[in-house]
């Protein structure tokens, strides 16, 4: 584990939510993170020795680009003068001139990009893929591309009949596959064969997701589960029944409007809308402020205390509802969906019985989370939990808690505070 990962790792199990000081705390983890440049840096020191001089690395990338690549991208300075984020297609271009394997692109995608890596499901990754366990280039890459298309045409209509019938291939079955050929000739073949099966992806996410969401909104599921719990509580999470909170009375206030003594419990008629307020720790009256607006982004927008990375794609209704009806999304949206519903059907099962009781998390129920999340996203095909990244550093601090879920709302509840705060003094 690297000093930067190990740095972020003890900052969860130190944070304190009692902490007089958590926000300001919060605010020193959310600038330790490291932008794409910083991280950049670090990955070419490490691997080639460079000057820490972002000159040095640029002149390095420049020279890598135009001996593998043919050309550069533009405005490369500002990934290390900005903190310039770069697209999908940029990022399998780096791999390419720096010419990493596929254990490089997989730990490059996960620490640098923060984003999963070859999607095979996708015709240009899956080539990708091919092209990088053969250490092939990217010119390769393309003109394999161009005789996949070709291949395509001569390729036998279906009959109409047969659509909607046809075996859906999971990009692991297609990973597995493409990782078994020995030669061009047989990926051109498969993928051709096989063109219009890459129509649909992310089939193994979406899975889990509606299943998650069917255990949790059932009659008598997950979330009618753990509102028993939250309704027979004479507050709403045990940190705060306890008294020991030392902020002043008007911050605890602010901050209490997100775990009222009455919070959402899945009643309303926008069913999940609804859902997400009582995951999220809403309130009832909380929900009307929300008013039409049925997300979080009006107080994660800009907030001190949440990394603009983790601000991104926040879960939010349109993104479930496009899950689960299987409409066109980014993979790093659905893989916090697919994070934020197994987090929270994991605690509500583990902690709360059917009676309305509830245990203290156990050290050991913190491993299994951890195991059962990144089991959950390596099936879909997505990189694991990494502290690295802001988004999931949010739920693995959570997870260390004696009530996670009552954890990770409070830090929603801060959010929401901040945001009182900071649009005050607008």
């Amino acid at each position: 584990m690297s000093h930067y990962t190990a740095s972020l790792e003890d900052s969860a199990l130190e944070l304190d939510p009692a902490d007089e000081e958590f926000a300001p705390k919060l605010r020193e983890i959310c600038a330790s993170f490291r932008d794409f440049g910083t991280s950049l840096s670090e990955f070419l020191i490490k691997r080639y020795g460079t000057e820490k001089d972002p000159s040095a690395c640029l002149d390095l990338l420049q020279r890598k680009f135009l001996e593998n690549i043919g050309n550069k991208p533009r405005g490369m300075e500002k990934w290390f003068t900005s903190g310039a984020g770069i697209s999908r297609k940029t990022a399998f271009q780096l791999v390419f001139a720096l010419d990493l394997d596929v254990t490089e692109t997989n730990d490059f995608f996960r620490r640098i990009y923060l984003d999963r890596s070859f999607n095979c499901h996708d015709l240009t990754e899956a080539v990708y893929y091919f092209c990088r366990r053969h250490h092939l280039g990217y010119q390769t890459a393309k003109e394999i591309l161009n005789e996949v298309e070709q291949a395509a045409k001569t390729v036998p209509a279906k009959d109409p009949k047969e659509k909607g019938t046809r075996e859906v291939l999971y990009t692991s079955s297609i990973q597995n596959t493409i990782s078994e050929m020995t030669s061009k000739d047989q990926l051109v073949q498969y993928l051709g064969d096989n063109y219009d099966a890459f129509t649909a992806s992310q089939e193994s996410a979406r899975l889990q997701i509606r299943e998650l969401w069917g255990a949790i909104t059932e009659d008598g599921g997950l979330a009618k589960r753990e509102a028993k719990c939250l309704l027979s509580e004479s507050m709403a999470y045990s940190f705060v029944k306890k008294g020991e909170h030392p902020r002043d009375k008007e911050e605890k206030e602010e901050a209490a409007r997100f775990r009222s003594d009455v919070p959402a419990v899945g009643t309303g008629s926008d069913s999940v809308w609804s859902t997400l307020s009582q995951i999220f720790g809403l309130d009832q009256k909380q929900l009307q402020d929300f008013g039409r607006d049925r997300s979080l982004k009006q107080i994660l927008k800009d907030n001190s205390i949440l990394h603009a990375q983790a601000q991104r794609d926040f879960p939010d209704r349109d993104g479930i509802e496009k899950a689960r009806s299987g409409a066109k999304m980014s993979d790093d949206r659905i893989r916090r969906i697919l994070v934020l519903l197994g987090f929270y059907a994991f605690w509500a099962d583990r902690l709360c019985d059917e009676n309305g009781k509830k245990r203290t998390a156990q050290e050991s129920d913190g491993a299994d989370c951890y195991y059962t999340l990144n089991r959950r996203l390596l099936e879909a095909g997505f990189q694991s939990l990494y502290f690295g990244n802001p988004y999931d550093w949010i739920f693995l601090w959570s997870m260390k808690d004696e009530d996670p879920l009552g954890t990770f709302r409070y830090y929603l509840g801060e959010v929401y505070a901040v945001h009182l705060e900071e649009t005050k003094e607008q």
